[in-house]
């Protein structure tokens, strides 16, 4: 049984001591992430575990094929590739997740002299990294309503929604509990582009989503 992320799940404290007892008491032999949270400290102690963070040189390995992987996507990025890998796998820390999003602002920019401007302002951590992007938004005339509405829709929300019911929400004002026309989005890929690396969309399903659990966490 293998189990990822399993700190993002509900009921995460329950979860956790019935994987333990199953592991202890039952002939299933189970795997599970996480990030090193107290609870999940406590109750696996005295079982097998693995420690990123010994595992550095193996992790820095992954890291850096996953970058130059990534880098190859974006064409304007590629030519750059020996300016651009270096600072991210010196501050990735191994985060897969703040990889993508200094991509994604590094995808945005126009000039040689942007992308050295964002290398040199890469912000430490996912919270930090959040908080840019929100901060970035803010000073975007149009997209603050849009971002902050959507947010607190996808972090209340019950069950999946898509992309066009995501779009209905947004022109519903919560606090006055009614609908207003003139929040009507005029497009709905504007709620993909004004999140940017905040959301995530699957095309397949037509669900919208937070990009990671931590988002949730930070806002």
């Amino acid at each position: 049984l293998v189990i990822d992320a399993l700190d993002e799940c509900n009921d995460y404290v329950t979860l956790t001591a019935l994987l333990a007892r199953l592991h202890n008491e039952g002939s299933c032999r189970v795997f599970c992430t996480s990030r090193p949270l107290p609870h999940a400290l406590n109750t696996f102690t005295d079982l097998p575990s693995i420690d990123l963070h010994d595992m550095s040189a193996e992790t820095l390995c992954d890291m850096q094929l996953h970058i130059e992987k990534e880098v190859a996507k974006y064409d304007k990025l590629a030519p750059l590739r020996d300016e651009i890998i270096p600072p991210l796998l010196k501050k990735a820390d191994g985060m897969f997740r703040w990889v993508q999003c200094q991509l994604d602002r590094l995808s945005g920019c126009r000039t040689k002299s942007n992308v050295q401007e964002v290398l040199a302002t890469f912000p430490s951590g996912l919270y930090e990294t959040y908080d840019k992007i929100l901060s970035d938004i803010n000073e975007k005339e149009f997209d603050t309503q849009i971002v902050k509405s959507v947010l607190l829709w996808l972090v209340g929300a019950l069950e999946p929604l898509s992309l066009g019911l995501l779009v209905e929400a947004v022109t519903f004002d919560i606090l006055r509990s009614k609908t207003f026309s003139g929040f009507k989005i005029l497009s709905n890929d504007d709620v993909l582009d004004t999140c940017g690396s905040l959301v995530s969309y699957d095309k397949k399903s037509g669900h919208v989503s937070l990009s990671h659990f931590s988002i949730k966490v930070s806002v």
